[in-house]
């Protein structure tokens, strides 16, 4: 199904199970919104639970503009080149106002 090395565009994949990276990546956003934090003002997820991404983004928004990796923000979202891409391009886009859940 094309070529099998890492690429920025996507290829059509059907799986009976959840890869092993994306697996264990959501394992890890569950185990830290299962576990104890100290108090922030970032978004929780729609259970009330701190959310590691929107924690990040929070964070993000927070940094003077020269200094920070927003892309572009408004009032219902943000757009950030993290600290972990891998392509340039490669941006995470959170909804600090909202209370999202990633984990269904």
């Amino acid at each position: 199904m094309g070529c099998s090395n890492p690429h920025p565009h996507g290829q059509v994949w059907s799986l009976s199970e959840v890869p092993h990276l994306p697996k264990t990546e959501l394992a890890s956003l569950l185990e830290y919104a299962e576990g104890s934090h100290p108090a922030s003002d970032a978004p929780k997820d729609s259970q009330g639970r701190p959310n590691l991404l929107l924690e990040y983004a929070h964070f993000e928004v927070g940094v003077p503009e020269d200094e920070g990796r927003v892309v572009v923000q408004n009032d219902d979202w943000v757009a950030i080149v993290p600290w972990w891409a891998v392509w340039p391009f490669e941006v995470l886009r959170e909804y600090p106002s909202s209370c999202l859940d990633i984990y269904h």
